[in-house]
C-alpha cells in the first residue's frame, strides 16, 4: 500500500509527475470520487473506515473528511457534483452496502441503500446524475450491473448484465 498520489493533467498527453498531494494513511484497494472542488477516497483493503480527501485547487496532502457507514475495502465510487457515493466491498465477506457523501462538507457517511447483490472488487460510473455498479465478485465473478439516481436515497435497481462475469475491473464515462 501507498499514500503518494500521481498527477496527470487529462487535456494532454505525457507521464504522470509526483504530486505534493498524498493519502492520510497508506493503504490499498479504495475507492475515489470527485467534484470540481475536491477528490474524496474511502476504505482499504484491511477493512478500513477511512475517507480523506484533497482539495484540486491545492492539491495538500489527504485530510480526514469521515468515516464510511462500515468499514470495507475493494469498494467502488461514483459521483455527482454534489455526492460521493461508495458501494459493495469487503469486511471479509461481500457487502451490499452504499454510502454517500456531501462532498462540499465534511462529515461521516451516511447510508444510501443497497446494491441489488452483495459484491466486492466491482466498477462505478457516473453521468453525474445516474450511477452505475457493474460485476464484481460474490463468492465468483459477477455479471450484475445496477443503477441509481444519486439525488435519491434507494436501493440500486437492476440495470442489465455485463456480456460474462467479470470482477476486479474498472469503468469511466464522459461527463459532459
Amino acid at each position: 500500500s501507498n499514500a503518494v498520489m500521481d498527477q496527470i493533467t487529462i487535456d494532454t498527453t505525457g507521464n504522470a509527475t509526483a504530486s505534493a498531494a498524498s493519502l492520510s494513511v497508506s493503504r490499498d484497494d479504495h475507492a475515489g470520487c470527485a467534484n470540481s472542488s475536491r477528490a474524496v477516497f474511502a476504505g482499504a483493503y484491511a477493512a478500513s473506515n477511512v475517507i480523506d480527501y484533497v482539495t484540486w485547487a491545492s492539491l495538500g496532502s489527504g485530510t480526514d473528511f469521515g468515516n464510511l457507514t462500515q468499514a470495507r475495502g475493494m469498494l467502488a465510487g461514483l459521483s455527482s457534483e454534489t455526492y460521493g457515493v461508495f458501494g459493495g466491498g469487503t469486511t471479509g465477506s461481500a457487502v451490499n452496502a452504499i454510502d454517500y457523501v456531501t462532498i462540499a462538507t465534511t462529515g461521516n457517511a451516511t447510508d444510501f441503500g443497497d446494491l441489488s447483490v452483495s459484491r466486492m472488487r466491482l466498477a462505478a460510473s457516473s453521468n453525474g446524475t445516474r450511477g452505475i455498479f457493474g460485476g464484481g465478485n460474490s463468492g465468483s465473478a459477477n455479471n450484475t450491473i445496477d443503477y441509481i439516481t444519486i439525488s435519491s436515497l434507494s436501493n440500486a435497481t437492476d440495470f442489465g448484465d455485463l456480456l460474462a462475469a467479470k470482477d476486479k475491473l474498472s469503468a469511466a464515462s464522459g461527463n459532459a
